[in-house]
């Protein structure tokens, strides 16, 4: 691996289709969503933080950073902001992770980063049965300037946008069981997970 990668957990959406409740307080065989992706996420990374102003998540003892700019503007004001704060300054990569993915694989952030240095791209993105997930996906530290310029200029584009303007390279994912990236929205699929485990 190529200098330090850091991980930040985007946890700093409006949570409105599951009805407004913090997806990251959720409960998923009794533990919280975001206590379950730090445990498999953690081990991982060089260092984490996670991308909420929500003060409950201070008691994971990880550096909190909230976005930049004050409001939902999406997950890429939560790339920006961790390549911006002051605890991720030394990274050279950073691996994103939703606070809403219980199952993400253990061994994600090593084959995102060696796609990285197979393609020498500026951003990996899993693709899973021949869907792109955004939200599970390595950036390189290069790409930290033009997403800046991008927010500054006033452009909400969201993560597929910016991947699109950026040297990027997909990470296709067999098939596994339960779906490693499988996402958390709503009560219903809070119970599908809960079949799954």
């Amino acid at each position: 691996m190529n200098g330090l990668i850091g991980g930040i957990i985007l946890s700093s959406g409006r949570s409105s289709r599951m009805l407004g409740v913090d997806k990251g307080t959720v409960s998923l065989a009794g533990e919280p969503l975001l206590e379950r992706v730090i445990g498999r996420f953690l081990p991982q990374v060089d260092c984490l933080a996670i991308n909420t102003a929500a003060e409950y998540a201070a008691e994971y003892g990880l550096p909190l950073i909230a976005d930049k700019i004050p409001g939902f503007h999406g997950p890429l004001m939560g790339v920006w902001s961790a390549f911006e704060h002051p605890s991720l300054q030394k990274v050279d990569r950073l691996a994103v992770v939703p606070c809403d993915g219980p199952f993400l694989p253990a061994d994600l952030v090593i084959k995102l980063n060696d796609r990285m240095d197979d393609e020498d791209a500026d951003v990996v993105v899993v693709s899973y049965e021949d869907q792109w997930q955004p939200t599970f996906s390595l950036w390189h530290r290069r790409a930290a300037g033009q997403i800046r310029t991008t927010i500054q200029q006033g452009r909400n584009i969201g993560l597929r946008a910016m991947i699109r303007e950026l040297k990027s390279a997909m990470l296709e994912w067999p098939l596994q069981e339960p779906p490693p990236f499988f996402n958390i929205n709503s009560p219903h699929d809070l119970s599908a997970a809960e079949k799954l485990l």
